[in-house]
Parts: C-alpha cells; sequence; structure tokens
C-alpha cells in the first residue's frame, strides 16, 4: 500500500510538472526558456493551491452539493496588467510596486537611483513604471484578450510579515500629518475588529488575489523574489543577455529585506501581542497559510517560543 501511495504521488508531481511546462511553452511556443530553475517551485506552489481549492470547494457547500468558485472579477483593483512583458499580475499594491521595483531595475538597469520612487505611493510607482490595472481597462473584450494571452502571475508575501510592514506604513503617515503613533497591539485590534473590509492591503490573499478564480501560469514568493526573477525574465524576454541580468541583480541590493531571515526581525512585533490576539490573526489569515504553504517556524522566531511555551497548535 505504501509503494503504491508513493508511487501514485510520484506520477501526480511529475504530470503537474510537464502540465507547467506545456503552460510555459504554450504560451512562449516561439520562446526558448533558457532556465528550469523556477519549474519545480511553481510545480509545488501549484499542487498547493489547486489541493487546497478542491478541499474549500467541498466545504463550501449548499444543500449537500460542493460550490465551485466562480469566474474572476475583471474589475478587482488588485489585477496589474504589464503591456511591455505582456504580464497579468494579482498581488497587494504594496507587494506589486515592490515586485515592478525589482523586474524593471534588473531588465533596465535601474538600479543606481532609486530616489525617483522616494515619497511616491505604491500606486504612483506602478504609474511611473507604466503599470495599470486590469479594471482600467475600458472594454470587456480587451479585459478578456489581456486574461487569455497574457501570462497570469499571483504575487503572495507572508501574512504575518505583511501586517508589520502595514503598520510601519501607518505610523509613517500618522507622523507625517503630525499625528500620534499607534501600537502594533493597536493595529492589530484594529484588523481583527473587522475594520478591514474597507482595506485591500489587510484583508486575507484569498479574498482579494482570487487563487482559486483564476488559473495562474506562476505562483511567486515575494520572499524568494531574487530567486525567481531570473528565471521569469528569461522566459518573458529571453533576448536580454543573461550576464546583464545577473550584474543587475547582484547590485540590486534593496530587495534583500524580503528574506526571511530579515522576517525575524520584522515579526519580533508579535511580542506584544497575547495569545489570545495571535491566534486570532491566525484564524483570520488561515487559508493564506495553509494555500502558500507558509508556516510560523520558518520565518517567526518569536512566535514559536509564545507557541510552545503556551502550547497553542499553530506552528
Amino acid at each position: 500500500m505504501l509503494v503504491r501511495n508513493l508511487a501514485y504521488t510520484g506520477v501526480i508531481i511529475i504530470i503537474v510538472v510537464s502540465f507547467t511546462n506545456i503552460l510555459f511553452l504554450t504560451f512562449h511556443q516561439k520562446r526558448e526558456i533558457s532556465s528550469q530553475a523556477l519549474l519545480c517551485p511553481v510545480a509545488h506552489r501549484l499542487i498547493m493551491v489547486q489541493k487546497y481549492c478542491r478541499w474549500a470547494s467541498v466545504v463550501r457547500t449548499q444543500n449537500g452539493k460542493a460550490i465551485p468558485y466562480g469566474p474572476p472579477n475583471l474589475n478587482s483593483t488588485n489585477l496589474f496588467v504589464d503591456t511591455q512583458f505582456k504580464l497579468l499580475v494579482s498581488a497587494q499594491q504594496s507587494v506589486a510596486a515592490k515586485f515592478w521595483r525589482m523586474l524593471y531595475a534588473v531588465t533596465r538597469g535601474m538600479n543606481t537611483d532609486q530616489s525617483r520612487f522616494e515619497g511616491k505611493s505604491d500606486m504612483q510607482i506602478l504609474r511611473f513604471l507604466n503599470i495599470s490595472t486590469l479594471s482600467e481597462f475600458r472594454l470587456q473584450k480587451d479585459k478578456l484578450r489581456v486574461l487569455h494571452t497574457f501570462m497570469r502571475i499571483v504575487i503572495v508575501q507572508h501574512p504575518f510579515t505583511h501586517l508589520v510592514k502595514m503598520h510601519s506604513r501607518m505610523n509613517k503617515r500618522l507622523s507625517m500629518l503630525s499625528q500620534p503613533e499607534i501600537s502594533f497591539k493597536e493595529f492589530t485590534q484594529f484588523v481583527t475588529d473587522g475594520n478591514r473590509s474597507g482595506i485591500p492591503e489587510l484583508q486575507s490573499m484569498h479574498d482579494i488575489l482570487q487563487p482559486c478564480n483564476l488559473k495562474y501560469h506562476v505562483i511567486l514568493r515575494l520572499e524568494s523574489v531574487r530567486e525567481d526573477i531570473l528565471p521569469l525574465v528569461h522566459m518573458v524576454s529571453p533576448r536580454l543577455d543573461a550576464r546583464y541580468l545577473q550584474r543587475n541583480l547582484q547590485w540590486h541590493n534593496w530587495a534583500e529585506g524580503e528574506s526571511s531571515a530579515s522576517g525575524v526581525e520584522y515579526l519580533r512585533e508579535y511580542d506584544s501581542l497575547s495569545v489570545t490576539e495571535i491566534k486570532d490573526l491566525l484564524t483570520m489569515y488561515k487559508s493564506d497559510f495553509k494555500m502558500f504553504g507558509y508556516s510560523l517556524n520558518t520565518t517567526a522566531k518569536g512566535l514559536i517560543a509564545i507557541c510552545h511555551y503556551n502550547k497553542m497548535n499553530c506552528c
């Protein structure tokens, strides 16, 4: 039985990896994919998302019948369009701005003067880089053309790291307005009290990025974008010289802040929260942890200590 299960699992993985290759090759029939480094993590992430969506669809039942996820909302303000590289990206606004700053720095050598972005909002940065939202396309046929002909990517970030960054941004805005800052504890209480409903940046990625409504070609993690960016660029623009891209990436140091190691520094903020407050946050973003394979024991040492000390089953 064990051998049979292992063999079955192996076949499934082979099928998904093969399907991933077919997607990429079909999308770029005239382009040679010069790197296969992206395929394994992509296949693994796609398996996790598809597995969760199947499970969630069964859980979402009505009168004993599973409720499938509906078609994607093409008017979502979290769907971003890059006409140069032909990318349709689903991401939180701050994550999208970070991704495109890096993509354009790597492909254009825009790594010497980051001051052009200082003081700009995420949307202003995206506008500066000629990125629009799909909702801005007036005609439905144009939206469908992008949907069916562009490479579809979803970019995610560890939910707890994202919350810390949003708290920091809020305090910067309050400081600019000469208003008193709020503590991280107060911020998370604001989030868990249901006040986040009108703020997409604070909602679950499952709710706003439509991972079960839209079939993506690639799932990127912001934490590993440095490793994923070059294979992605080779896929969408194979004519760019690999050595030129690698050199730009090495010079592009400001992306280091997304690494797991720095995530530990960010997540020390959670030491100020009670166990109940942490559990409330875990419940709120439970689908994101499961769907995208995030865990606490890889990014949050402070939280691990809290979990084990209180014998919580959250790690």
